[in-house]
């Protein structure tokens, strides 16, 4: 067992190396950084056989971005060394990532919620780390974090935390349990350098606990020839080859603003008759979403396709995507937008401008139904322009 904090700071940027082989990086990228942790894992697996335990804390093991992180780096910690690894999950919700992570061999257990803010969490979270006794306590999500802190803190065990989005209106007790919980962390790891600020200005974080690390994405998934997939799906959805695609993917929460995205299909569903518009993503306001478009529904021009596990199927049916956020972290779901060579329009949220340049690599919108339905179609109309950003891209 290994407990300096050089040691557990290898294990979270170990797999850096393996990430450069899918996704290039950004400029302003700490290569050297990356390489020296990558020499302190070797040294310590591969010389000296040092195989460490590490619990994972987050709040649900259901679709979303931070769960498929997840799911990769444990994936790929599982293809490099022998660590023990448990995942604590703050909640029952745990379709699909549960069972892929127990495929893997991973330890996953449950603490689902009472209430609100459950005390208890806290004292099963330090039962699980007495028994288990990690070497490194790594938290996903404000939530998890908040309860993470106190756990770890109360039984002395060293924890990190990873911010993914710049979660707002929270409210003053909400906020200040979050500046707490993430000041008293080891480290922070975010995952573009607009969400570093955020910790900063919003969090109250030192710059120097902060450390950058990209979000992986595997772009072979999204580069690979689904054409007969997609072809089937357009069949099975009803479209036929004249009908112009603008999609989003995505929780149907209100992080990612979907009734922002049936504003602006109301808006162009008049004038662009030929056109559909299409929602791949599950979430707590399908019902509200459903209700408030039922008559483009009706009208087949709305279409909410409900989750899935292959969402480049999807991405290869559509022209335009849209992100529609009110803020993000690092959004996977552009860059694997633009892998598939889909145009992109987005609102200006956090981690955009660091891989998206407004009319170079795509759109960056005013939230708001106006400028969307603008730039949307200002791209449709011009087939150049959209060769232009996917091949920029």
């Amino acid at each position: 067992m290994v407990s300096n904090f050089t040691g557990e700071l290898c294990i979270i940027h170990f797999l850096i190396s393996e990430y450069t082989n899918y996704y290039p990086g950004t400029p302003g990228a700490t290569v050297t950084y990356t390489n020296e942790i990558y020499v302190i894992m070797y040294f310590l697996y591969t010389i000296y056989g040092v195989i460490m335990k590490i619990l994972y804390v987050i709040g649900q093991l259901s679709y979303g971005g931070a769960e498929r992180q997840l799911y990769e780096l444990i994936k790929r910690l599982r293809d490099k060394t022998d660590f023990e690894i448990i995942v604590t999950s703050l909640s029952s919700q745990n379709h699909p990532y549960k069972k892929r992570l127990e495929e893997l061999g991973t330890t996953v257990l449950e603490i689902p919620r009472k209430r609100g803010f459950d005390i208890s969490r806290i004292q099963k979270l330090r039962q699980i780390i007495k028994e288990h006794q990690p070497d490194l306590i790594h938290s996903y999500l404000e939530n998890a974090t908040n309860y993470t802190c106190w756990a770890s803190f109360l039984s002395s065990y060293p924890h990190i935390a990873a911010v993914r989005n710049a979660s707002r209106n929270r409210g003053f007790m909400r906020q200040m349990l979050d500046r707490f919980s993430h000041s008293s962390a080891k480290h922070i790891t975010v995952n573009s350098h607009a969400l570093k600020k955020h910790c900063v200005r919003q969090l109250g974080v030192s710059p120097e606990k902060i450390t950058v690390i990209y979000n992986f994405i595997d772009f072979r998934r999204w580069t690979a020839d689904h054409s007969q997939q997609s072809r089937q799906l357009r069949e099975k959805m009803g479209f036929t080859s004249e009908n112009r695609i603008i999609g989003t993917i995505g929780r149907l929460t209100h992080q990612k603003n979907p009734f922002l995205f049936q504003e602006i299909a109301r808006k162009l569903a008049s004038s662009m008759t030929n056109t559909k518009f299409l929602v791949v993503g599950d979430g707590p306001l399908r019902n509200e979403l459903i209700e408030a478009g039922k008559d483009l529904i009706e009208k087949k021009r709305l279409f909410y396709a409900g989750q899935t596990d292959h969402p480049e199927y999807y991405l290869k049916l559509m022209d335009v995507f849209l992100l529609t956020s009110h803020y993000e972290g690092f959004p996977n779901v552009v860059l694997e937008a633009m892998a598939s060579e889909v145009p992109v329009i987005s609102t200006p949220v956090e981690g955009i401008e660091e891989f998206v340049t407004h009319e170079k690599t795509g759109f960056i919108a005013n939230p708001n139904p106006d400028s969307f339905a603008h730039y949307t179609r200002h791209l449709l109309q011009q087939k150049e322009l959209q060769d232009h950003f996917t091949e920029q891209a």
